[in-house]
This record gives C-alpha cells, structure tokens and sequence, in this order.
C-alpha cells in the first residue's frame, strides 16, 4: 500500500489527505497547528503535530520511509522551502511541493522537486477551459 505524506494541513493540504485516504492510501498528515491535526485525526492512518522544519521530528514520525511527500504550506515560504529541502536531505523518494508565487516554483524547480504544485495557475487553466467548452 502506498504512503503518502501529507504537510500543512490547511483548506488544500487537508484536501488533499482527505482524498488520499478516501481512495485507500495511508496518509501522514503534518502540521503545527493542533487544531488542524486534531480535525484529521480520523480521516487518515495517521497524523503528528509537529514543526516541519524540524529535521528530527520529521525522522521520528518515519518521513523517511513515505513513496510521496506532498507540501502543502502556502503562506509561509520560508517554512515551505526548508521543508522541502529537508525531505531531499533526509532522502524522501518523490517530493510534490506547493508554490504561491514565480520565484518560489523557480526555487522548487532549480532544487529538482518532482512536481511543483501552482494551485492559482492550474485552477485558472481548468476554469478557463470550462467557461470556453
């Protein structure tokens, strides 16, 4: 079965868990906001408060041993960015990570992330679609 790890639990990264569970994935679902993991608790196989940036926390929950890492933190870039970095470090297989912003998907891209997720770019091409078909 597979693993998915799933970090930043806001409205998008609690999305995506929600969906990865539904169809049959075991999800890690990371955040330091309590009161998100505490609302996903029983959505997925398992979910751990803790700082991402955290390169010990992250061993301790078994990061390392994840098929897929998904980034899901959206407003704090710093926090993104280091959270991926760390994951390439720690030796995560396929890395997916969240950019708000040009500069940041050219970070993610020049780091040799596996898929870098533009949420406003990629809604925008799918509703642009849908209003001209």
């Amino acid at each position: 079965m597979r693993q998915i790890a799933v970090i930043g639990l806001g409205k998008f990264g609690s999305a995506v868990a929600r969906q990865l569970a539904q169809l049959g994935v075991q999800v890690l679902a990371i955040d330091e906001r309590k009161e998100l993991v505490e609302e996903i608790k029983d959505s997925v196989s398992y979910a751990a408060t803790l700082n991402a940036t955290d390169e010990d926390a992250l061993k301790a929950v078994g990061i390392q041993s994840v098929d897929v890492a998904v980034v899901c933190i959206g407003e704090d870039v710093e926090a993104n960015l280091l959270t991926t970095i760390l994951l390439k470090r720690i030796g995560v297989r396929r890395i997916w990570s969240r950019a708000t912003g040009r500069l940041q998907q050219e970070i993610l891209k020049s780091l040799g992330i596996d898929n870098v997720i533009s949420i406003e770019d990629e809604m925008g091409s799918i509703v642009g679609r849908s209003l001209v078909s």
